[in-house]
């Protein structure tokens, strides 16, 4: 068995592909600030749990606007996520507009573009594993 559940609520799955060492982070539904706060934390806690390196971030099936909290993904989150060990992080955005709008704002406040962001899943996969 390559992909090991990790941990899932109502809003969020984290898997983890033990092969090729990612976490996949798959979202659902109606984001809200607390959602998304709770959601990256617990990416967070499993990220130093398997001493995890790469993190498939995937909001293709999220919806809502949660722009509010671009500012703490980009500037309280990431730092804290590179300390923990993360390298490599791609997103894949949402088919929702605003949710969509979220992600390209969190993206674009990490500094030096750390984070890619994809339309699709495969190909947001097949960059995270590039190098």
């Amino acid at each position: 068995m390559r992909l090991r559940v990790l941990h899932q609520l109502d809003f969020l799955t984290l898997e983890y592909d033990v092969v090729r060492e990612y976490i996949h982070a798959v979202w659902r539904g109606e984001q809200t600030d607390e959602t998304i706060r709770e959601g990256y934390e617990e990416i967070l806690q499993y990220l130093v749990q398997e001493r995890c390196p790469r993190l498939l971030d995937d909001h293709y099936a999220i919806r809502g606007i949660w722009v509010s909290q671009a500012e703490w993904f980009a500037n309280n989150w990431f730092p804290r996520a590179l300390d923990a060990g993360l390298q490599r992080i791609t997103v894949v955005y949402s088919q929702d507009f605003f949710s969509r709008r979220s992600t390209q704002e969190a993206v674009a406040q990490v500094p030096g573009g750390q984070v890619l962001a994809f339309n699709e899943p495969e190909t947001a996969l097949q960059a995270l594993l590039a190098l």
